[in-house]
């Protein structure tokens, strides 16, 4: 547990002084019997064991096993795991399995785009990698610690971007779908408005005809100075012609009301189709930046 390196000659026919030195001092730190000998089945056997567990089951729990173990074994959690880092989120620092993390490290170098980091979900994630899920990282810019996997006992892993574009290239296409599927109703209405305001046009005209026609027979009226038979069928042709003209004013007002109603129809569906265009543009572009075109 850290009170013990191993020597570079290996084993030899004399006592390793230095082993059982180490033995007295952990019997020492942890309070048993010193007496620089570890019996199998004894109490300093069982309690090596009993600390090696303990320590295991930190390292896979979290980001915090240094907070609480000493500096002895620090040094063993370092030497048996690679290079430490500093967690961020906790200030803590965090040791990795060398051999693995060389291993995933050959195999990032090799990788370019970027991945969207997947933990395995459940109560054994480290906090740090669980605020990572979900997000997008950099196979050329990992974050501290490393990319998923390459950190000691991680589960973590990488899900290519390439799921993620297809999902983009679909919500672009069906943004684009929308926005060409109002063309044709826009077309109607624009038809719509058209066809009204030439109505509109045409009962302007006929109106104009109907006030000529009245000021040429009041004009006539007064003019031939006729008989009472003349003057009541002046009278009553101005009473036929003041008809015709109430009836195209009603006309008149009706089919504005059909032209507003078709022109507020067709600024909704050109609002609709706008706001369309402004997803599919930027739908468009996050595909492209996913893609690495841009």
């Amino acid at each position: 547990m850290g009170f013990y390196e191993v020597p570079d000659w290996g084993m030899t026919e004399f006592p390793d002084r230095a082993l059982i030195d180490a033995i007295r001092s952990f019997q020492h730190a942890n309070g048993l019997r010193v007496d620089g000998v570890m019996k199998p089945g004894g109490e300093s056997e069982s309690a090596l064991q009993s600390m090696a567990q303990h320590l295991q089951g930190m390292g896979r729990r979290g980001d915090t096993v240094l907070a609480h173990i000493s500096p002895a074994e620090a040094s063993l959690l370092k030497e048996r795991g690679g290079a430490g880092t500093i967690n961020p989120d906790t200030g803590l620092l965090e040791f990795y399995r060398t051999a693995k993390s060389t291993t995933n490290k050959n195999t990032s170098d090799t990788k370019k785009g970027s991945y969207i980091w997947r933990t395995a979900g459940d109560s054994k994630v480290r906090s740090s990698h669980a605020r990572r899920n979900g997000r997008t990282f950099s196979w050329d810019n990992p974050p501290e610690g490393g990319h998923p996997g390459e950190a000691y006992n991680c589960r973590c892993t990488a899900e290519e971007k390439k799921k993620d574009c297809e999902k983009l290239k679909w919500e672009k296409n069906a943004a684009w779908r929308r926005h060409d599927d109002l063309r044709e109703p826009i077309e109607k209405a624009k038809g719509d408005v058209a066809k009204s305001e030439n109505r509109l046009e045409e009962l302007r005209s006929d109106r104009e005809e109907i006030v000529y026609e009245m000021r040429t027979a009041a004009i006539s009226g007064s003019l031939s100075k006729p008989g009472p038979v003349g003057a009541i069928s002046t009278i009553a042709y101005l009473r036929l012609l003041q008809q015709k003209l109430d009836e195209i004013d009603q006309k008149i007002e009706t089919e504005k009301q059909t032209r507003d109603i078709a022109q507020e129809k067709l600024k909704s569906l050109k609002r609709k189709q706008d706001d369309h265009y402004s997803i599919a543009a930027e739908l468009s572009r996050l595909y492209r930046v996913c893609m690495g075109e841009e």
